[in-house]
């Protein structure tokens, strides 16, 4: 089973690009790690390559920007090449399947583009007022 799910945070400005048969967005996820080696605290974060393709990669590029948090569900896929030298490289990217919103992203597309915030009423909700 090839499946990865990844919780991390948007770490550059999202690359949309439409080709003849659909569009294709690259981005990267920030993820950290933490652990205690010798009594002492280490951190690392690992970036992680993602292509999402078609409807998808246009409703992430809507809604989400550089350090927006996402979670990611995809398979991992390996490109190889060969240089003009003849030496053998590979890159590891996540090809992203689906994704659900993590926490609040403050702004919908069209206050990213206006740069303006919106307000959120911040009301009370009584028991009384669920349907159900």
């Amino acid at each position: 089973m090839n499946k990865v799910i990844i919780i991390g945070n948007i770490s550059n400005d999202l690359e949309l690009k439409e080709t003849a048969n659909t569009l294709i967005l690259k981005l990267s996820i920030a993820t950290n790690r933490k652990y205690k080696k010798d009594e002492k605290l280490i951190e690392e974060v690992e970036f992680s390559p993602v292509v999402f393709f078609g409807k998808t990669a246009e409703t992430i590029n809507k809604y989400f920007k550089k350090g927006d948090k996402i979670c990611i569900e995809g398979r991992l896929k390996t490109n190889k090449w060969e240089t003009e030298n003849g030496e053998k490289r590979y890159r590891m990217e996540i090809i992203g399947e689906k994704f659900e919103f993590v926490g609040s992203n403050k702004k919908s597309s069209q206050e990213k583009a206006s740069g303006e915030e919106r307000k959120v009423p911040q009301d009370e909700i009584s028991v009384n007022d669920v349907p159900f």
